[in-house]
């Protein structure tokens, strides 16, 4: 609900399929899912298969596994559905200070999709071997805030922009590693089309 607080310690939230946004966990409205420990793995949905973040909603990853969810198609809305494999962020925060997001399956943002958001990596956080069927394999960015202070984005695979697809808005390298990432066609590493 709006405003709520969800802390997760530890624990597993494994198998679970939403018919919408969010396989996993979905927060929105305000709400804040703070992630110390634990693993979400092997959920499903059509937007953010591990984790959907929406609509002025924080995430904090402080530690912990976001790894193998996965999302797919809606066939009411193609173009907003099958993003964020990982995660997926809608006009909200998500801080990274700690944790893997890994092995996550998508068409754009297989590891993470965030679009008019704000996403910082810092210390101790990685982003591997996730697999886009298009944009993104680690992380998409449409019309958002990326500060890479530190961290890894690692092995990923897609079709463009391996590493980190970016498509609008501003986007710091600090510090931290991009490396191993494979595209078939453009940026293995980064693809930027547009923003700073």
């Amino acid at each position: 609900d709006s405003n709520s607080t969800f802390v997760m310690d530890g624990g597993t939230i494994k198998g679970n399929c939403a018919g919408a946004d969010g396989g996993g966990v979905e927060i929105y409205d305000g709400a804040t899912f703070t992630m110390n420990s634990g693993t979400i793995t092997s959920n499903d949905g059509i937007l953010g298969g591990g984790v959907d973040i929406s609509h002025g909603a924080t995430f904090i990853m402080n530690g912990g596994s976001i790894t193998s969810n996965s999302v797919k198609p809606d066939p009411s809305s193609y173009v907003l559905s099958n993003l964020g494999g990982g995660v997926d962020v809608y006009e909200s925060t998500f801080t990274m200070n700690g944790g893997t997001i890994s092995k996550n399956t998508g068409k754009r943002g297989a590891g993470a999709y965030i679009c008019s958001g704000t996403f910082t990596m810092n210390d101790g956080t990685t982003i591997a071997e996730n697999k886009a069927s298009s944009y993104g394999g680690g992380v998409y960015v449409d019309t958002s805030t990326i500060t890479m202070n530190s961290g890894t984005i690692s092995k990923n695979t897609a079709k463009d922009g391996a590493g980190v697809y970016f498509d609008g808005g501003t986007f710091a390298m600090n510090d931290g590693t991009i490396a191993e990432n494979k595209a078939s066609g453009y940026g293995g590493g980064v693809n930027i089309r547009y923003g700073t």
